[in-house]
């Protein structure tokens, strides 16, 4: 797919530790991940099991969010276009037939359609609030069906998604949580939506997607971003005020996350990205492990000690973005060491294709089963990993 351009940015050498890490970790996902979630990972009752055991073995009859079926069909799609998965069309097919077959229902109030929030294990409506992250990754999913497969319901689920959204839209700026607008607004569901939405922009361009990836890069600068603290804030007031409750805790994985986001959606400077990059690890970097942590409360100054995977593989996302901004090898020797702590805590000590979905600081697992909705963040690392190494990549 197009890419947005890097005048002015060199490509580093490529060093041996983030050379030889790198590809440790994409042979683990095409050789034992992928297959284990492509297929036993998959319901024969429909769409994909929730989390696997930590033996990788299914866990049938539990609940499926609609967003691990929508994280699944994107992710299948994208590592059969990567080359890290065969078949992966079918499987993508299988979890989004289960998601628009019953998760797409009308609402009890003026008939229209949405996507709804969890679902039994054998399709039938086990949560009917509709949610705005939903929504974001559905239209994500729609986005890279239609780009790789020409998926004619990738359009029809694509306006679904931009009829609910307008909804949602709040005249303060930004979109409410739920059609009520109950809870805290949240700046996560904006920045997965900004993801979509560059999707989107690649798949068909639309003044739609201009207007959303101009007006969610926006609210970053003007809403998430402490500029004073150097944090991204989590959640907010109807007004946009900072939650009271819980705005003092921020999430150094959503600030790695924004790095590549930015970038892509040519919203940044080099120093722009860099300034967010190392407030995420002075806020939550473990360094003796090299591993972020969950959550960093601005109130006390503490860091917590969960650690969960996602956070390390957007991580090691930003630290490769920054290498081929700045064309400086150190993100590229930082990006290897975490390559090397995600594998040492995470994969290494879990069975064949599995992983541990959190551990603490010094990497004792916390976490007894293996979540569905993390092989998303782990594709989204082997994209990073494959296009900084074959930048032609379609």
């Amino acid at each position: 797919r197009s890419r947005p351009s890097r005048a002015g940015a060199h490509r580093p050498s490529m060093t041996k530790c983030f050379d030889t890490a790198s590809q440790r970790y994409l042979t683990w996902l095409a050789d034992q991940a992928l297959p284990l979630f492509a297929g036993p990972g998959l319901d024969p009752l429909g769409g994909v099991f929730e989390a696997l055991s930590a033996e990788g073995q299914p866990e049938p009859g539990a609940p499926k969010r609609l967003r691990v079926q929508a994280r699944q069909a994107f992710a299948f799609a994208r590592a059969e276009a990567l080359g890290l998965l065969n078949e992966g069309k079918g499987a993508s097919d299988h979890a989004w037939a289960f998601l628009l077959d019953h998760g797409l229902q009308p609402e009890e109030q003026g008939g229209q359609r949405s996507f709804v929030h969890v679902l039994h294990a054998d399709g039938s409506v086990m949560d009917p609030a509709r949610d705005f992250y939903d929504h974001a990754f559905v239209l994500l999913a729609a986005a890279e069906r239609g780009l790789r497969y020409g998926d004619p319901a990738a359009d029809e689920t694509a306006a679904h998604v931009w009829k609910f959204l307008d909804r949602l839209s709040h005249p303060a700026g930004g979109y409410r949580e739920t059609l009520e607008g109950a809870g805290p607004r949240r700046q996560n569901p904006h920045m997965h939506l900004l993801e979509a939405s560059l999707l989107c922009q690649t798949w068909q361009p639309t003044a739609r997607s201009v207007a959303d990836i101009k007006a969610l890069s926006g609210l970053f600068d003007e809403l998430f971003w402490d500029a004073e603290r150097g944090g991204l804030h989590e959640c907010f007031s109807d007004d946009w005020q900072v939650d009271a409750a819980a705005g003092h805790i921020i999430e150094p994985g959503h600030m790695t996350e924004w790095v590549w986001l930015l970038h892509q959606a040519q919203a940044a400077s080099a120093g722009k990205l860099q300034t967010l990059l190392l407030s995420a690890q002075r806020y939550g970097l473990h360094r003796d492990a090299f591993i972020l942590a969950n959550q960093h409360d601005l109130s006390t100054g503490e860091t917590g000690t969960r650690c969960r995977l996602w956070p390390q593989t957007d991580h090691i996302r930003a630290l490769v973005t920054l290498a081929e901004v700045t064309g400086d090898e150190r993100w590229l020797e930082q990006a290897a060491q975490g390559l090397e702590a995600l594998h040492r805590l995470f994969i290494e000590p879990a069975a064949p294709g599995c992983f541990h979905d959190e551990v603490d600081r010094t990497g004792a697992p916390l976490s007894i089963h293996v979540p569905a909705s993390i092989i998303y963040h782990h594709i989204t690392l082997a994209d990073a990993l494959l296009r900084f190494q074959q930048p032609d990549l379609p």
